[in-house]
């Protein structure tokens, strides 16, 4: 094997999250898949800049076909990724250029040992486990100038659905005050013909938890939306039966948006919580060429500098 001249990986540096500790090793046999997100070239950015300083109506955006055409991600900084596999026993589980991402596969041995980082089981303080590091991971100096992040070393829970549960209403504090989607959304000024949302598809992203079509229904009466749930890596609509967790929030999330735009389709894309899953769900949101969402719904998240996302994958995020 060749050696190389590695350097630590600008922003991937992580930490143990607070009150956790070291529960043991992982096993190097176990095989995890990570994503590599390449930079995006500078005429993408460009094209931003240059749609960002045109009046709304006048701007002309790119089909997504246009857009991979325009944009996607040179042969050569993939060939330089499946060289780097090689070398590692690692393997190329997918290439998507269009979204700059290389996937690559391999036992916890190798990837630890391609991208110099050790990787443990951890513990929260209220049981939750999972597989983390610290530090940076380090990557070889000639493809410092094309990788943006390398995701899924690290599986830590990184967001929190932000619904919040009104409490009991107290006996003799007045009557409450509620208010629906449509009444909120006139608030805003937001147009609501009775075709709102004709020939639109909403998508939502949602990293845990799920909805029952029958809870719809009757949230709709009967005109439920057509919501499909799509699974992204091991993502799935699992509802858990607790109006109070997750669940809740992916439901207020559908019912919302249908409530406001009942005549659209919904797609929500189901992801694992973690930096590579949130990543890949918004990326096979904006490059779903079958459902072709025109806007994207997200409302779970945390804190920026809070130590759930390395600043490598927020670059990954912004780009």
């Amino acid at each position: 094997m060749p050696t190389r001249k590695t350097t630590p990986l600008p922003g991937s540096e992580r930490t143990a999250p607070r009150g956790s500790r070291v529960k043991g090793p992982i096993s190097g046999d176990d095989s995890i898949e990570v994503r590599i997100t390449l930079k995006a070239p500078d005429a993408m950015h460009k094209k931003i800049e240059e749609l960002a300083s045109q009046p709304i109506r006048e701007r002309k955006y790119l089909t997504r076909e246009e857009y991979e055409n325009s944009f996607a991600t040179d042969d050569a900084s993939i060939q330089k990724i499946e060289e780097f596999a090689r070398e590692h026993n690692l393997s190329v589980s997918r290439i998507e250029k269009g979204h700059h991402a290389v996937y690559l596969r391999g036992a916890v041995r190798d990837m630890s040992l391609a991208f110099q980082t050790f990787l443990d089981c951890y513990e929260m303080p209220d049981g939750v486990t999972f597989r983390g590091r610290t530090g940076p991971v380090h990557i070889p100096e000639e493809l410092a100038g094309i990788i943006q992040s390398v995701d899924g070393l690290d599986d830590r829970p990184v967001a929190k659905p932000k619904l919040r549960v009104r409490p009991p209403i107290e006996p003799h504090a007045g009557p409450g005050i509620q208010y629906t989607p449509q009444q909120v959304a006139a608030l805003y000024s937001f147009p609501q013909p009775a075709n709102a949302g004709q020939g639109q598809t909403i998508a939502i992203i949602e990293l845990g938890g799920g909805f029952r079509q029958s809870d719809l229904n009757k949230f709709f009466g009967g005109k439920s939306p057509t919501v499909t749930a799509i699974s992204v890596d091991s993502g799935h609509n699992r509802p858990t039966g607790n109006p109070n967790g997750p669940d809740g929030e992916v439901l207020l999330d559908i019912e919302v948006a249908g409530a406001v735009a009942p005549s659209s389709k919904i797609a929500v894309y189901f992801a694992p919580n973690t930096n590579k899953g949130f990543l890949d769900a918004i990326s096979a949101a904006i490059h779903d060429k079958v459902r072709k969402p025109s806007v994207i719904s997200i409302s779970w998240g945390s804190a920026e500098d809070g130590g759930a996302y390395s600043h490598s994958v927020l670059n990954s995020f912004q780009q």
